[in-house]
């Protein structure tokens, strides 16, 4: 039991720290997190999987440490995804003009971008690719 409380308690501490760098989260379970990032703001994924949803556009999703990310970008598009993890960072940008920068070892795929996209690599050792 108390092992659950100290999850449960990490899990708010999560939830609270992403609240204050411009996220609304919606739902947090254990090691995982779902939320929306407010237009033009930063969110930033370090712990667990998270998957985060910016549907005004103009967000920096980042993500760290042993984090799978899947971030998607609407709206008006022209979002930053930095992919900074040794896991898996996968991105969406619907409403175009996004990039993605891969550093980590992990892989990085922006997709569903219909126009003014950019994946790149810079000193990462994962892949880091734009598919349409």
């Amino acid at each position: 039991m108390r092992r659950i409380a100290f999850r449960i308690a990490a899990a708010l501490a999560t939830a609270a720290a992403l609240a204050a760098a411009g996220c609304e989260t919606e739902t947090t379970t254990l090691g995982n997190v779902i939320a929306e990032c407010l237009t033009g703001t930063s969110c930033a994924c370090g712990t667990g999987n998270c998957v985060y949803d910016c549907p005004g556009g103009g967000c920096v999703l980042t993500c760290t440490g042993a984090s799978n990310c899947v971030f998607s970008c609407g709206g008006v598009g022209h979002c930053s995804f930095e992919c900074d993890n040794v896991g898996n960072c996968n991105a969406t940008c619907a409403g175009g003009g996004c990039a993605m920068t891969c550093t980590g070892t992990g892989n990085g795929v922006l997709s569903s971008c219909p126009s003014g996209c950019t994946a790149t690599s810079v000193g990462g050792t994962g892949s880091c690719l734009l598919v349409n």
